[in-house]
């Protein structure tokens, strides 16, 4: 009888445990934020790995706020026909520019610093996923990395 009852246990746990894995992270999809919610988050993850003032920390969210908005109307303005899209992109790229320039505006110069050195382990990172999904640029434009005219067999 006991073994019976471990054993719904256990398979009820891994049930719920296999529900809550399918959910993604929290209670909240990500693409289902609001922007003040993305915001908050954003402006939350610099006050902790910046020491932001509360001054800098208004500032910094009115600034996050101001970038998410203008970036959803620019992917909404995508989603239409005839839109062109290297337009767009070029909008939200000088729009991120933008925010970040801002930011940086706000911070102090210890701050900064400590800014740069979080982008550029960001940045590391991303490239290391990138080499390892086999998805790298290499020097000549729009050829993967992995591809080396070394390795060919072709005898021209």
């Amino acid at each position: 009888m006991k073994t019976k009852i471990l054993l719904t246990l256990a398979l009820c746990l891994s049930m719920m445990t296999t529900a809550f894995a399918q959910k993604g992270r929290g209670n909240i999809e990500k693409k289902d934020r609001t922007p003040e919610e993305r915001a908050t988050a954003q402006t939350n993850r610099l006050e902790k790995q910046l020491g932001l003032s509360a001054d800098q920390k208004k500032q910094i969210y009115s600034i996050n706020l101001d970038a998410i908005k203008k970036n959803e109307e620019l992917h909404a303005k995508a989603k239409t026909a005839g839109a062109d899209k290297k337009a767009i992109h070029a909008e939200r790229k000088a729009n991120n520019t933008g925010r970040v320039t801002k930011i940086e505006a706000t911070l102090t110069a210890e701050q900064k610093t400590k800014w740069e050195a979080i982008k550029a382990e960001q940045k590391k990172r991303a490239e290391e996923r990138r080499a390892a999904n086999g998805k790298g640029k290499s020097k000549e434009k729009g050829k993967p990395a992995n591809d080396s005219d070394d390795n060919d067999d072709d005898n021209d």
